[in-house]
Parts: structure tokens; C-alpha cells; sequence
């Protein structure tokens, strides 16, 4: 998700009412038919802003939105990685997982399955931080089976078993962070 504008224009009081409810249904993960949709996905958002204002024709609708992990000189921050991995600074890679496994434990503390676009960014990242053999190397070989299973949970929409996941990432992670940092 870049950074996202809408403007709509000549709204009724229903239509701005519809937009609404599609946007607390796409935060809470429907996605509605693509004829029928008003709202951008918000995908992994940092914030999002919304005015409306009424004019003489009806409502008018500004949308913007801003991502939640900006990566410079790239457009979709979801799928975005250099072309070489080693470019990544681990400093860089590691502020991008504690902001993806924060916005995932948030989700999973309110009772509601992350992002899918935060999730395979945590993931990617988490893959490639094991690429950093003197960071933790000896903890690596669990956290990519806790990885795994998250993973598997999530693609099987069980909020229960992607909690427990959580809650062995995060015991995994206060581990490692103990030793290493």
C-alpha cells in the first residue's frame, strides 16, 4: 500500500453511511465484490484520514492513508524487498519486525485475525533475519518452526492456534533478546 487518496464527489447521505460500514468491514477482514466496492484496502495502515464535507450536490468523501512501514523509493510496501537481500541492514530489518509483530499481537489481544499484508511482511522479514547467523543463530531453528506454525494457523483462519503462536514468538523472542542484546 502506498500512500492512498481518494476523493468522491456528489455522495448521498446513504452512500456516505455504505462507505462507513465497508471500511469497519474491511478493517474487521471482509472484503466486499470488487463492483460493489467504495474503499481502498487499508492494508497495514499507520493512519488513515477521513473528511466529509456536505456541499450543494451531496457529500463529498476525502480518503488518505498513509502505510504503515515506508520503504523509500517503493510503491507496495507489502511485497517490497530489494533484489538483493543483502542490501537489508539488520537495524532496518529489525525495526520492521517489532512494528509487524506489534500490529500482529495487537489483532490477536483483540480478538481479530491480522492483516494478511503485515503478516507476510513478518514473515518475509523473519525469514530473512535468520540470514544474520551472529544475531541468535542457536534460537533460529525454533523460531522458524514457530514461524511455521503461525504461519499454517493463519492460512487456516484459526485465531485460537495464531495466538498460541504469538505466544511462543514472543517467549522466543524474550529468550533470544536476553542472550543477544
Amino acid at each position: 500500500m502506498s500512500s492512498d487518496k481518494l476523493y468522491l464527489e456528489h455522495l448521498t447521505r446513504t452512500q456516505v453511511a455504505q462507505f462507513f460500514r465497508e471500511l469497519a468491514g474491511r478493517l474487521e477482514g471482509v472484503v466486499p465484490g470488487a463492483a460493489e466496492s467504495m474503499v481502498p484496502d487499508p492494508g497495514g495502515f499507520k493512519k488513515i484520514k477521513i473528511s466529509v464535507k456536505r456541499d450543494s450536490t451531496g457529500f463529498v468523501v476525502k480518503w488518505e492513508s498513509k502505510p504503515l512501514i515506508k520503504r523509500a523509493g517503493v510503491d507496495e510496501w507489502e511485497t517490497a524487498y530489494p533484489a538483493d537481500e543483502t542490501e537489508i541492514r539488520y537495524k532496518n530489518l529489525k525495526k520492521r519486525l517489532k512494528e509487524n509483530f506489534r500490529v500482529i499481537n495487537q489483532s490477536l489481544m483483540g480478538e481479530v485475525m491480522p492483516g494478511e499484508g503485515v503478516v507476510a511482511s513478518f514473515l518475509q522479514d523473519a525469514k530473512m533475519m535468520m540470514a544474520f547467523p551472529e544475531k541468535g543463530a542457536a534460537h533460529y531453528g525454533d523460531f522458524e518452526k514457530v514461524c511455521l506454525g503461525f504461519s499454517n494457523a493463519f492460512e487456516s483462519k484459526n485465531l485460537e492456534a495464531c495466538k498460541t503462536a504469538g505466544t511462543a514468538l514472543k517467549q522466543l523472542k524474550r529468550e533470544c533478546h536476553r542472550r543477544y542484546k
